[in-house]
This record gives structure tokens, sequence and C-alpha cells, in this order.
């Protein structure tokens, strides 16, 4: 198996065409060699830098905005609180948990005593 030497080769990235051009359906990307690999001039600069970026986002992702909040409140007609069948669902799930439950019993009272299912195992 060949191996290449990572510090001859140059590293190349993909990079989105700026034209509207396809390839088989999907966007066409271009691939340019990287000519200058280190920016930020030392590894300060690459830290401050990104966690200026973190600051950023973290500021906008927790502004507070009253309409974007007073909007999620709102009550929307095409999704109505309760309809018809949640409360066929919630006597399904009722009746769902009940039987799980009282099978978990059956099962336990052929290993443990009823003092300690229903003293210890069922309350919580």
């Amino acid at each position: 198996m060949a191996s290449s030497n990572p510090v001859l080769s140059t590293p190349i990235i993909l990079v989105p065409t700026e034209h509207l051009t396809t390839i088989n359906g999907g966007p066409s990307v271009t691939v340019k060699p990287i000519t200058q690999i280190n920016t930020y001039g030392n590894f300060n600069n690459l830290i401050s830098s990104n966690l200026n970026a973190l600051q950023q986002e973290a500021k906008a992702l927790f502004t507070f905005h009253p309409k974007e909040w007073m909007s999620a409140f709102k009550p929307n007609p095409k999704f109505p609180l309760f309809v018809l069948g949640d409360i066929d669902g919630f006597v399904a799930l009722f009746m769902n948990n009940l039987a799980t439950l009282l099978a978990v019993i059956l099962g336990l009272r052929l290993v443990f005593d009823d003092e300690l299912i229903y003293g210890k195992i069922v309350p919580g």
C-alpha cells in the first residue's frame, strides 16, 4: 500500500461553485488547493478568535426577543389543545399502564414476599 507524505502533499478543500450548475442533479463543487494554511499567525490568535465567535454565538442564542416568545404562546386554531381522540388515548394509556403494573406484581409474587413487593417495589 502506497503512502503519501503529508508534509509534501498540498491539502485540498471542496468549495461550492458560484454558478448554479449541477452534477447528477445535485450542487456542484470545485476543488481548490489551500495556498495559505495558517491565517491566524499564532496559537493565541486562533484561540481568541474562536472564543470571540463562541461568545457572539452565545449572545445571539440567549438574547431575549419578547415578540418571538409571545408568538410561541398564542393559540393556534390549526392545532387545538384537545381533540376527540385525546380522551380515548388517555384511557388506553391508563389501561396499558395498569395492565403492566399488574403483570409485574404477579410476576414478582412468584419470587419475592408480599411485604417486599408492596412495601418497597410497587410504591417506588
